[in-house]
């Protein structure tokens, strides 16, 4: 399967290695490596990670309080956004009521 990125979910990647990085030297690079494990799983597994809400899918990194939210697209897996879990709900990926 091939990955799509939307363009908030390549800034949101971003801004979190810079901010990490910034935290501490190296970590920006951890994180990027976690999360190319964690879309690696999901190229082999796309349906391995629930759907928490319409069709979207969460994945968490395994070091990071991070979730990548996805989803299948026929042939493609478009990676919406990467998400610390901490932040402000978005309520495309959460809903209203949340």
């Amino acid at each position: 399967m091939e990955f799509r990125f939307a363009a908030e979910a390549e800034e949101d990647i971003e801004q979190a290695r810079l901010f990490l990085e910034a935290y501490r030297a190296g970590l920006g690079e951890r994180f990027r490596a976690e999360i190319r494990a964690t879309l690696d799983y999901i190229e082999v597994w796309p349906r391995g990670f629930q759907i928490r809400y319409q069709f979207y899918r969460f994945a968490p990194l395994a070091m990071f309080r991070y979730q990548i939210i996805y989803s299948s697209e026929g042939e493609h897996i478009v990676v919406h956004r990467i998400r610390h879990m901490r932040q402000r709900r978005l309520k495309r990926y959460f809903g209203s009521g949340a």
